[in-house]
């Protein structure tokens, strides 16, 4: 079996809770499958009906001879979950990405999303720390391999880069699934090593085509970008883009592409640009409502509506959305309201509808170049584009203009 392919598997497998140790994975897996209770109690969760299914689809025989040799669980407290599993020449030491507050069983609150928040603030986060305290509490004889998806992969990432320089020679390798990057006060901080090519050789970092999670902060070495099984053109769709489930598969291996799809580098600008610009006080501000929001307890639905309420009151592109429209509104359509709303709300009162149409398309090329346009086409079609737009706006203003002194004129 490739390794993406198992480092892939037991990803998605950190994410059921497991307290048997020594037994084989193939009877881990065959138990979480067979798990009634479990299928009752998680029915309801936007992302199990997929991680089981995925699970059903892998065959157990291929992981008999791996077996699970602890869990670290602090799931109550900092949220920080780890598998290391093990087969006879290797340890696998796997993390759990973020969770959402289980409403069910209370296994978890919303500690995981409080902490990537705080990724922002360039310093190394409560989980990160704490991950790599873990790490260093269990003994080290053998090579190991470092793993994990989405958060998971990002603590993986972490304690190859922060981890004492006597365990280098034991690390064997690093997987990553649409992880967040590290932030470029910890890329200075660990310079030397970052830029070690024998450890970059050691990083292999696998995103969706359609995730944008994994667009976050800086990467050690050029993703491999891989096939999506789904459709991205709403919400619903990029969050299921995100999961382990969304991953095409043709003979047991993730089949690649040459880059990430346009809907998630586009929504990746709006929300790091918007992020990444905040002065300090500000970030501060938005993290204790953030905050707020994680220490009430509220479901994921539940809290959804509470944020694009907030949201919607600097931003009137949501304000006509219901809760469940907004769910599976397309991008195109949200695309199509942030290229012609505002101004059609601005200036449909003072200018002709005709100015309206031709401006708006202006806008409309420019974002057709930034996704399709070639690197060296770009900058000059840019420039021109947008002198076409400066000259629209001081035709629309001396257009005013001249109607404000007939306006004088009849007056007179």
């Amino acid at each position: 079996m490739e390794k993406e392919t198992l480092f892939c598997s037991l990803s998605l497998l950190s994410y059921f809770d497991y307290d048997t140790t020594d037994v084989s994975v193939e009877v881990m897996l065959e138990e979480i499958v067979n798990d009634q209770q479990l299928r009752l109690d998680y029915a309801a969760m936007p992302e199990f009906e997929g991680n089981i299914k995925m699970l059903e689809e892998l065959n157990g025989s291929d992981y008999r001879d791996i077996r699970v040799k602890l869990c670290r669980n602090d799931n109550a407290n900092s949220g920080v979950v780890f598998y290391v599993f093990a087969d006879a020449l290797y340890d696998y030491y796997v993390f759990r990405g973020s969770e959402g507050l289980d409403s069910v069983n209370h296994r978890t609150g919303w500690q995981d999303w409080a902490d990537n928040v705080r990724m922002f603030r360039d310093e190394p986060t409560l989980q990160q720390l704490i991950a790599l305290h873990e790490f260093y509490k269990i003994e080290k004889k053998r090579p190991f391999y470092l793993a994990g998806h989405s958060k998971g992969g990002n603590l993986a990432l972490f304690i190859a880069l922060a981890m004492r320089e006597d365990l280098m020679d034991l690390l064997a390798g690093v997987y990553t699934y649409n992880a967040p990057g590290i932030t470029k006060s910890m890329m200075k901080l660990y310079a030397q090593r970052a830029n070690d090519a024998s450890f970059q050789a050691l990083l292999h970092i696998y995103e969706n085509e359609n995730d944008t999670v994994s667009s976050f902060f800086e990467h050690l070495v050029p993703p491999c970008y891989y096939q999506s099984s789904l459709s991205c053109t709403n919400f619903t769709q990029l969050y299921h883009n995100h999961n382990l489930y969304a991953i095409r598969f043709e003979n047991g291996r993730l089949v690649p592409t040459a880059n990430k799809s346009a809907v998630p580098r586009l929504v990746h600008i709006f929300l790091y640009n918007f992020f990444a610009g905040l002065k300090k006080e500000k970030l501060e501000k938005i993290l204790a409502v953030c905050d707020d929001y994680f220490n009430s307890n509220l479901s994921m639905q539940e809290l959804y509506k509470v944020m694009i309420y907030h949201i919607s009151n600097y931003i009137s592109l949501f304000d006509d959305i219901s809760y469940d429209e907004i769910k599976t509104i397309t991008f195109q359509d949200l695309i199509e309201r942030r290229k012609t709303r505002h101004l059609s709300e601005k200036l449909a009162e003072d200018i002709g509808r005709l100015h309206i149409q031709e401006l708006t398309q202006r806008f409309v090329d420019g974002y057709e170049a930034m996704m399709k346009g070639k690197a060296g086409e770009l900058q000059q079609f840019i420039r021109e584009n947008n002198q076409k737009i400066i000259q629209m706006i001081q035709s629309i203003h001396q257009g005013k203009e001249e109607q404000a002194e007939a306006n004088e004129d009849t007056l007179a």
